[in-house]
């Protein structure tokens, strides 16, 4: 599917997108697929650990992917992105930039995460064109008849980080000459 991104809505999560998103969670064969018995505490229960937030895609009146992120009360400067979905046929068409973009760090001090699968290298490709770098890695864990029990995963973030000055950064790296 060609799509136009500048034709792409981005918006809130709403309730009634939920069984738009377990659709597109169900198509996408994760593991761990999120149902509407799960979204719906999400974003209509309150907690004072956890603050879910989320974004949708829309083209055409019809969902094409969503963001599903969380700040913990308690450390405010972080942002997890539980997970990032686009529809297979609209992929590569923007709308996971778009989607990204509404959690990117905007102030310095501010940083995002998100974890990905050590064998998702289109992710990993994708994370990585948005200036999300490893900071993390978790090995594979096999049984012992060599079977893969727990995938590895990595860590990407992006963190904006205050400009430095040129004298600053001329601190940072003293000139031990003469």
């Amino acid at each position: 599917m060609n799509i136009n991104k500048r034709d792409v809505l981005i918006r809130r999560i709403e309730t009634g997108d939920f069984a738009a998103i377990e659709c597109i969670e169900e198509d996408s064969n994760f593991d761990d697929s999120m149902i509407v018995e799960e979204l719906n505490p999400m974003f209509n229960e309150h907690s004072d650990l956890v603050e879910y937030i989320g974004w949708v895609a829309e083209y055409n009146g019809d969902i094409q992917g969503y963001l599903i992120a969380f700040k913990i009360r308690s450390i405010p400067y972080l942002t997890a992105v539980a997970r990032c979905n686009v529809k297979l046929d609209a992929q590569r068409n923007g709308i996971g930039s778009l989607l990204m973009k509404k959690v990117e760090p905007k102030k310095a001090g501010l940083k995002t995460t998100i974890e990905c699968d050590d064998e998702q290298y289109g992710a990993l490709n994708f994370l990585g064109s948005l200036g999300y770098i490893v900071t993390q890695a978790t090995e594979p864990e096999y049984d012992i008849d060599g079977e893969k029990e727990c995938a590895g995963y990595f860590v990407l973030s992006k963190e904006k980080r205050q400009v430095l000055e040129l004298k600053n950064r001329l601190e940072m790296y003293p000139y031990h000459g003469e």
